[in-house]
């Protein structure tokens, strides 16, 4: 029982790191100007995985499956295995091609 406890608590741990760290980086950046404002068209990502853990506390007083849930571990999901790696993408593009346009005008 307590391996399964601290697996699911290193998890949601991972889930609210992730995302604190994704938001962050997203607002310095744009107030710094190193990335465009369009970033912020990537805010879902980090929203739903701060959601999917309070989501489950959420449900405790109804105590039944619904299809919310199964739709919302669906986003989870896809959160997970599209949403984070597309904003690592494209926040490096951003950045190697923000790099790239600095070396040009001091070169």
């Amino acid at each position: 029982m307590m391996h399964l406890v601290g697996v699911q608590g290193a998890g949601a741990g991972a889930r609210l790191a992730i995302a604190v760290w994704i938001a962050g980086i997203m607002i310095i950046a744009v107030r710094r100007r190193m990335l465009p404002g369009w970033v912020f068209v990537l805010a879902p990502v980090p929203i739903v995985l701060i959601l999917s853990l309070v989501g489950p506390l959420l449900s405790l007083p109804l105590g039944d499956e619904s299809a919310v849930g199964e739709v919302a571990w669906i986003v989870l999901m896809l959160v997970f295995f599209v949403g984070v790696p597309l904003w690592c993408g494209v926040i490096a593009g951003c950045l190697f091609a923000g790099a790239r346009r600095a070396h040009r005008r001091f070169a």
